[in-house]
């Protein structure tokens, strides 16, 4: 009934690939914050991640790692003197701004002392005024920002700012500074003085990193096209293929000057994921680490208008920092792994390598199936493995998928991301979040529901994204049942276009069972295909279950990914995918037949 798409059986954009040649250096991770001194002799990174947080003090010619100092949970934030013999690191959530005395040439770091931020709170990016006598810290999940006295170490006032701050970055008047939002999707501007907010500027989803030029662009010799601004602020949306420039006038006003596609393609779906942000010492050039593409953007940013020149590809998964050493030396954050690359004029060689490593590829937009007889989708998903005697009589019957990989995740919550939303956000990367439901953890293109609801389907939702009886997704809610009554709803003739179900692991294996047979007793069984998929990061089946995927035992053992089930319910509704990883994923589609059996399913008592 559905044709066979044959896909390159390519591996995703978040596994190992050839490496280039660079030179290499173990770090933590999620390495942030690259910070260099200012004869380019010495790197700070800031090691975050599920082992206990660190420092590295790096040697930037030999990438010799000089120190490695243990840190009570920093996380992003640092921050160094105007005489570069203090270092400021966040306490993350260990609440509070560690100050560190740095010993000349020997990279040594001795803790004097833990700036207060009471009442306790985590501590994100910090940044010093340019007088040094006050540190701002950001409070993520207090939506505001802590001002510590540097001479007293204690906090003096808190200041409220936009919803998850991120980013902190001072205006070149001094007077004020910038804060980027990531949950508000904006940049808020305020006034050192007294934290008075002065402005707002929307933008895209999930604002991250910032950095600001000074530098006059070039012009043409007429002087035509020649922009207003004094200074251009550079900021990454995470959850777009997009960084944004504001143009900031004389007079302080602020604009909304370009947007740069950062994207390997015109048509490439989300997730880039532009994470970090650095400018090139003449400030003609901007790269931006793209964290799902494992990959380093490379912009001419020298004109009035910016052109990506090309992409660099990473020394290993998830990008999180980028830093120009020298003129042909980029230094690379990515997981576990600081890696220099040279020889960047070879800069369209990257690019071949970067997209001879990505699975995405235009073509992957245009498949399209025929879904035959198949209306009304059910996706399940269960919490643990797939086992036991209904999930056996299942895989005898139906189509049993046995090579079935998880996508990279470290939790039960990043697995339930992949699983509805085919990408994990920044927010839930890189600070672990035990649920769902932050307003800093929204998917880039929503969720699989998203995409139903948009195309004026009817979704009906048993379990999914509910905790302690809330939906996490407000736009789920109204389409979501929270009695428990599932069983009685399907068999009552519950089903819609796309019905989701969570089933808990506790009977899991029975409650699967009750849940195939009463759907394949009503009348809706005969257009109907249920996906069965495990979050379980050890499972590795998955099942079919459709009267025209009777295989009766035979498995299918083509290589899937826990995106190919998004990329065949979507095939089946006619949705367009939501991320380059549902696009690039590998169709479920050799198992449908053309004639189908509609005799119910009998479960295992």
């Amino acid at each position: 009934m559905i044709r066979r798409v044959l896909l390159a059986a390519v591996l995703g954009a978040f596994l190992a690939y050839g490496q280039p040649e660079m030179q290499r250096l173990p770090v933590g991770e999620h390495p942030m914050s690259p910070l260099v001194t200012r004869d380019g002799k010495t790197m700070f990174v800031l090691n975050s991640g599920r082992e206990r947080p660190s420092v590295s003090v790096i040697d930037t010619a030999s990438l010799r790692e000089l120190s490695r100092t243990p840190v009570e949970g920093a996380w992003l934030g640092l921050a160094l003197t105007e005489d570069e013999k203090t270092l400021y690191v966040s306490g993350g959530s260990k609440p509070g701004v560690h100050e560190f005395r740095v010993e000349a040439g020997t990279g040594k770091l001795t803790l004097v002392r833990t700036l207060g931020t009471q009442p306790a709170t985590f501590i994100g990016d910090v940044r010093l005024s340019p007088d040094g006598r006050t540190l701002i810290a950001a409070a993520p999940l207090d939506n505001g920002l802590v001002v510590i006295n540097t001479q007293t170490g204690k906090a003096i006032d808190r200041w409220q700012t936009g919803r998850r701050p991120y980013r902190i970055l001072f205006h070149p008047d001094g007077q004020s500074f910038f804060v980027s939002s990531w949950a508000d999707g904006s940049v808020y501007q305020h006034r050192l003085s007294n934290g008075e907010r002065l402005g707002v500027t929307r933008l895209a989803q999930q604002p991250m990193d910032m950095v600001l030029s000074s530098k006059p662009v070039d012009v043409d010799e007429e002087g035509e096209n020649k922009p207003f601004w004094k200074h251009r602020l550079f900021v990454t949306a995470a959850n777009s293929n997009a960084v944004y420039v504001l143009g900031i006038s004389a007079t302080g006003e602020i604009r909304l000057a370009d947007t740069i596609n950062i994207a390997l393609s015109p048509r490439h779906p989300l997730g880039m994921t532009p994470l970090a942000l650095s400018l090139s010492a003449d400030e003609k050039t901007l790269y931006v680490a793209c964290a799902d593409a494992n990959a380093v953007a490379v912009v001419d940013i020298g004109g009035a208008k910016a052109a990506l020149k090309g992409h660099v590809p990473a020394a290993s998964p998830y990008p999180t920092g980028v830093k120009e050493l020298a003129a042909d030396r980029l230094a690379i954050l990515s997981s576990g792994t600081l890696a220099v690359a040279t020889g960047l004029q070879d800069l369209p060689a990257y690019t071949k390598q970067v997209r001879a490593a990505t699975a995405y590829s235009d073509a992957t937009l245009d498949v399209a199936v025929n879904p035959g007889a198949i209306r009304n989708v059910v996706y399940i998903l269960c919490e643990g493995p797939l086992a036991g005697p209904n999930t056996d009589r299942l895989a005898a019957e139906f189509a049993a998928l046995s090579k079935v990989s998880a996508m990279p995740a470290t939790s039960p919550t990043q697995s339930l991301y992949w699983a509805t939303a085919a990408i994990v956000p920044p927010f839930v990367r890189l600070l672990n979040p035990a649920s769902l439901g932050d307003p800093a953890g929204l998917p880039a293109a929503g969720y699989l529901w998203s995409s139903a609801l948009t195309a004026g389907m009817p979704v009906k939702n048993y379990g999914v994204l509910v905790s302690n009886g809330k939906v996490l997704d407000p736009g789920l809610a109204r389409y979501t049942k929270l009695d428990g009554s599932v069983v009685q709803d399907l068999a009552a003739g519950g089903l819609a276009r796309l019905t989701l179900i969570r089933v808990p692991q506790e009977r899991q294996d029975a409650e699967l069972g009750r849940i195939v047979e009463t759907i394949s007793k009503t009348s809706a069984w005969a257009n109907t295909a249920i996906f069965v998929a495990s979050l379980n990061a050890t499972g590795s089946r998955g099942l079919v279950v459709s009267p025209y995927t009777r295989l009766k035992g035979k498995p299918d053992a083509t290589p899937y990914t826990q995106t190919s089930f998004l990329r065949t319910i979507e095939l089946l509704l006619g949705l367009r995918p939501m991320t380059q990883f549902d696009a690039a994923a590998v169709p479920i589609s050799g198992v449908f037949q053309a004639e189908g059996n509609p005799a119910p399913y009998v479960a295992v008592p």
